[in-house]
Order: C-alpha cells, then structure tokens, then sequence
C-alpha cells in the first residue's frame, strides 16, 4: 500500500515558530521567578541579624542604670535643683550640654541609660565598643527620649516621661541589602 504524500503532514513554519515563542515565555517566567527567588533569599537572614543586634544594643541599654551616677563628679554643675544627681529623676534632656562630666565618656564606661543617646555605630560593636566580626556592614542608631509624655504603673503610682522617670530607648538597624530599617523600641524606668 503506498501512502500519498498529502496524507503525511507535519507541523508548519508558524505552528513551529509559536511553539518556539511559547516554551520560550514559560521558561523565561520560570528563570526570573528563580532569579527573584535567589535574590531575596539573603534578605530573612540579614532581618534576623538586624533584630538581634538591636536586641543586644537593647539588653546592653537597660541593664544600665536610670541616672548618671558620677555626672556631678567635679561638684559644681551649674544647676543642682535641675540636674539631679542623686537619680531620682532622669538627666536625658533636663541636663544635655550642662555643667561638666555630661556626655563625655566613651562606650566602655558608659553607666546609665542616657549616655547612649544618639550613638551610632558603623558596624555593630560589642559592649566595649569592640567590632563585631562579620556585621560591619550594619548601621546601629540609639535614640534615648524622656519627654514623650509616656506613662508607666496604675492610678495614683504613676511614672512619667514628661517628669523624667521613663525614657522610651529606639534603636534603628539597618543594611545597605535591606529593603526597610529594623526598627525596637522599649522603656527603661527609674524603678
């Protein structure tokens, strides 16, 4: 039996072209869904550092005391009645760029919640102002504020932002690879 040749048919020019086109877009789909897949794959973990360096910049803060201890450490500041030293009140904002001894000690000897504010390290540093080995790509800001009207306690036993006996302590981490800062923020009270 011989076959005609009319009866044998393959695919034409255009049905292979658009198959062509076809497995082309679904492979192209596919390799950028992957590529987008692996670009964002380092961005869990950079998150979870961030949140743990602000953690430990966190626990590092509140652990220290409410109030400088040693600020009026060459007795004469120019106000007592409004720079207390005996940390019965916080001396973040009332005495910032008063008297001597405020603000002039260097990470290591940090003594109270208010000699962080506004530190900013350029790679997380450990304690004693130390790097950290492997995270120096990381930008580290501490903001420290006792006026923002916070209210700690029940009725009647209340602390204060706005009197200086809480400081809400914000610390800000963040990557040049993150799409967003990391952002923690918590109280510190003088109790």
């Amino acid at each position: 039996m011989i076959r005609s040749l009319k009866t044998c048919r393959g695919a034409t020019l255009i049905e292979l072209v658009t198959a062509i086109v076809i497995v082309s877009l679904a492979i192209a789909g596919v390799l950028l869904l992957s590529s987008d897949t692996t670009r964002r794959s380092g961005d869990p973990l950079l998150i979870e550092q961030a949140n743990s360096i602000a953690d430990a910049y966190m626990e590092e803060i509140q652990q220290k005391q409410f109030c400088d201890p040693d600020w009026d450490h060459d007795g004469a500041p120019p106000n007592d009645t409004v720079c207390p030293v005996n940390c019965s009140s916080s001396a973040c904002a009332v005495c910032k760029g008063m008297g001597s001894g405020w603000a002039t000690e260097t990470r290591p000897v940090y003594d109270d919640v208010c000699d962080y504010d506004n530190l900013s390290d350029s790679g997380a540093r450990d304690q004693n102002d130390n790097p950290v080995t492997g995270l120096n790509q990381y930008t580290i800001n501490v903001n420290i504020t006792d006026d923002n009207g916070a209210t700690i306690g029940t009725p009647g036993n209340t602390l204060t932002g706005t009197s200086g006996e809480v400081v809400l302590i914000t610390i800000t981490v963040s990557h040049p690879a993150m799409q967003s800062d990391v952002i923690v923020s918590g109280y510190r009270s003088n109790l």
